[in-house]
């Protein structure tokens, strides 16, 4: 079972500055979360995993994003997001997502950027009443993370341009 949500947005900012910001090691500068960790340290490579945590419904979530793919040519990248092993509410809700961001430069000083969000239920009625009870806040969440991207690499292009 599955939700597909892809937002959209033109950032007004070069395509390098949402790169950085795509780095494991600074999504807690936007993301609704803290990153607590990412091996192996530096640069972007497939197979980096960034460990988070963030405070939601009086609980606190941990989740790991581990890079799956990068395409430098077609201005892809591609992540799992899943919750931690040993959260319990992992084994309740049973869930993971695939995230594929595509980038494009428009000119020296916009860029596009799309953000196709496949959220993954487990199967039977338990992965149902999951999908049921949280699709509308999950759908809405891409858009919001796309939203708080945007407004940082503005921030950030406007800080270092004036």
């Amino acid at each position: 079972m599955r939700v597909l949500v892809c937002p959209s947005a033109v950032i007004e900012t070069p395509v390098e500055i949402v790169l950085k910001l795509l780095e494991p090691q600074n999504l807690g500068r936007w993301i609704d979360g803290k990153v607590e960790s990412v091996q192996p340290e530096g640069r972007m490579v497939v197979g980096q995993e960034a460990n988070l945590c963030t405070k939601a419904l009086g609980l606190t979530w941990r989740a790991k994003i581990k890079v799956v793919g990068i395409d430098e040519i077609n201005g892809e990248i591609r992540y799992d997001v899943f919750l931690s092993k040993g959260n319990p509410i992992q084994s309740v809700l049973g869930m993971r997502v695939e995230e594929q961001l595509q980038y494009a430069p428009l000119t020296d000083t916009t860029c596009e950027v799309h953000y196709n969000c496949n959220i993954i239920f487990q199967g039977g009625i338990r992965g149902w009443l999951i999908k049921t009870i949280l699709g509308r806040a999950m759908s809405a969440g891409p858009a919001d993370s796309l939203r708080r991207l945007k407004t940082e690499a503005e921030r950030e292009y406007k800080q270092l341009h004036g």
